[in-house]
């Protein structure tokens, strides 16, 4: 709860907003222990004239979420959206990324789909040769991709490799340093800044006394054990319940 997400999304739709020759919108998403390239890079699925008694149904390549944001799905137009993944570690890293590994390594990776009997390519910049054609996917110098991961949870999730790892630079983000005594200016700089929180919290207007008493649990549970403390977030919600 201490703001990954929503850090990672306001950057990305700042990019959107301040460089819109460079990038055409965003997408979040979230990442789930199903997950296989099948959900990010695509796959092979029914075509619209199929039936579902039909043994011989035509197959076509379909882009999954990571290709998504770089081609329109429906006009074949080239688009840079920066992709948001919440919540990484939650899949399986090889199952779930696949050919994607060597695309984030910087370099050109053919698929094991075909469209119009040509084998779907992932084109940096650096490889493209005029424009793309239908079974050509570019990645543009300017793509961005956040994803966003809970170190508290890794020894239950999946573990990331290094070879995976060393592909991103990881920011990280704390909870707040709260006062560490308990005299009258100690509480008085607790309380400003809940306050400072409540401000951009919509419909939230705790008392001074639920305010104090919410603080002092924050205080006491983030000073308990050190390298572990929670997020205002978490603390949003117990006002919101209160």
């Amino acid at each position: 709860g201490t703001g990954k997400t929503e850090i990672a999304h306001r950057v990305a739709r700042y990019l959107a907003d301040t460089h819109p020759y460079l990038y055409s919108g965003s997408e979040l998403t979230t990442a789930t222990a199903d997950w296989s390239t099948f959900d990010t890079v695509g796959g092979y699925m029914p075509t619209e004239n199929s039936s579902d008694t039909d043994s011989d149904a035509d197959l076509a390549f379909t882009p999954g979420i990571v290709l998504n944001r770089l081609k329109d799905a429906q006009t074949d137009v080239q688009v840079n959206e920066p992709l948001i993944i919440d919540e990484l570690n939650r899949a399986d890293i090889d199952k779930g990324f696949g050919q994607l590994f060597t695309l984030l390594s910087g370099h050109s990776v053919q698929l094991p789909f075909t469209r119009n009997d040509q084998e779907i390519q992932l084109l940096t910049t650096d490889h493209l040769d005029g424009l793309p054609d239908e079974h050509q996917y570019v990645v543009p110098a300017s793509w961005r991709l956040f994803a966003t991961m809970n170190t508290y949870d890794k020894t239950s999730l999946y573990e990331m490799s290094y070879a995976f790892m060393r592909r991103f630079a990881f920011i990280r983000v704390p909870a707040p340093e709260l006062p560490a005594g308990n005299d009258d200016i100690d509480l008085q700089d607790l309380e400003d800044e809940l306050n400072q929180y409540v401000a951009g919290w919509d419909d939230l207007d705790p008392s001074k006394e639920e305010l104090r008493a919410v603080g002092l649990v924050w205080k006491n549970t983030n000073q308990a054990v050190a390298e572990r403390a929670i997020g205002p977030a978490i603390v949003k919600d117990i006002l919101g319940y209160v």
